[in-house]
């Protein structure tokens, strides 16, 4: 019976031996997954997070009377509410905030800016409009165009349209008013960045077990040779 008990003891042990083996195995690996996944995060989203004061602001401009037009820039590795704007007219359109977006974005036609651009009358919704000239600065096209998915989410559901806007051209009724661009009215260089685009959103929203292949996934916004050089 001693040696039942010595068996049963010895086997007992190892058991509990093979758990602790498992538990250190779980840790060290959860140890050097962890800063993977969150590099992987911080790269997705850029690292910019919104001002304190953002929602604040963006809420009190918002139930203004005649809201047209707000500007949010990238600032001190924050998205900040540069600028508002308000139309003189009692029920403004869509067109007649567009208007007034375009002259203030034509006094800084070369900055990368967000431009939130009220529906006007008895809307609630805006126009989001990530204005990425060709003409700016190289790491403003990569950061505004990869954190405009972020800008979305903290803003909501206020948004009903998005575009990308390359020149002071396409801030205009034709690009911004329209739910959904005609194909035959876009540029190879817009369908590119339009499906780079809506391939990077599939990326982001897949399961955690696909993080190996995101990892190596190209960022949402490519370069032109002219902008690279």
């Amino acid at each position: 019976s001693r040696d039942v008990v010595v068996v049963v003891g010895r086997s007992a042990a190892a058991q509990l031996l093979l758990v602790l083996l498992r538990v250190v195995v779980i840790i060290v690996v959860v140890a050097v997954a962890a800063p993977a996944v969150s590099r992987f995060a911080m790269s997705s989203t850029t690292g910019i997070s919104g001002a304190a004061d953002l929602h604040q602001r963006f809420s009190a401009f918002r139930q203004q009377a005649s809201p047209a037009f707000c500007v949010i820039v990238i600032k001190d590795e924050q998205l900040q509410l540069d600028h508002t704007q308000t139309s003189d007219l009692q029920e403004p359109s869509l067109e007649d905030n567009v208007q007034l977006a375009y002259h203030y974005i034509a006094e800084h036609v070369s900055e990368a800016m967000y431009v939130l651009i009220h529906m006007g009358k008895s809307s609630d919704s805006f126009v989001l409009a990530t204005y990425v000239p060709d003409n700016c600065p190289a790491r403003d096209k990569l950061t505004y165009s990869a954190t405009a998915q972020g800008l979305r989410s903290m803003i909501g559901s206020f948004i009903s349209i998005s575009r990308q806007c390359h020149s002071l051209d396409h801030i205009s009724m034709d690009h911004l008013s329209f739910s959904t661009v005609r194909e035959d009215a876009l540029t190879e260089r817009e369908r590119q960045l339009r499906d780079e685009s809506k391939a990077s959103a599939e990326i982001i929203s897949s399961s955690s077990s696909e993080l190996s292949f995101l990892s190596s996934s190209a960022l949402p916004f490519a370069l032109s040779p002219e902008t690279e050089s």
